[in-house]
Formats: structure tokens, C-alpha cells, sequence
């Protein structure tokens, strides 16, 4: 899933009121991929992602917030298959 317009089935972009970097965190962990492995897949350095989940990156560039959701979404599949 890619970010964009706020609607019930995105969840990162249903709740607006609070930074989207917790709400990144949250789907991360709730599909059990490890921050290293969407950093990498995102371009990014674990220690950048890990200021962006955490709030410190107050406001991260749009780019950067779809760079993040599309390799959770890369990866997901690949988490689904070792499960199986």
C-alpha cells in the first residue's frame, strides 16, 4: 500500500492528528519486518528510520514516507512466504 489520500482502509493515513513516523513504526511491527531490512529496501540508513518511527523527524519529506511503505510492502510478501 502506498501512502496517499486519507481513507479507513490506509492506516497510515487514518489518523492525521498524530506523526505519521509512530504510525509507520506500528504497521512495521505489526507485520514483524525488522527496521534494518525496510531501511535498506527504502534507501535509507536503520538510524535515519529509526528518527523518522520515533518522531524526531517531525516532518519527513513525501517522498520518504512513500519510500518507507512501499519497501514494507516489498518485503511483506517475502515475510508471508518463510512463514509458510
Amino acid at each position: 500500500m502506498i501512502v496517499g489520500e486519507p481513507t479507513e482502509s490506509n492506516p497510515v493515513m487514518s489518523n492525521l492528528a498524530e506523526p505519521i513516523g509512530p504510525q509507520l513504526r506500528r504497521r512495521r511491527r505489526a507485520l514483524e519486518l525488522k527496521q534494518q531490512d525496510v531501511a535498506r529496501v527504502a534507501g535509507m540508513t536503520p538510524a535515519y528510520l529509526a528518527r523518522i518511527e520515533s518522531g524526531r523527524v517531525k516532518r519527513p519529506s513525501w517522498d520518504i514516507v512513500q519510500r518507507i511503505e512501499s519497501a514494507i510492502e516489498q518485503l511483506q510478501p517475502e515475510q508471508q512466504e518463510q512463514t509458510l
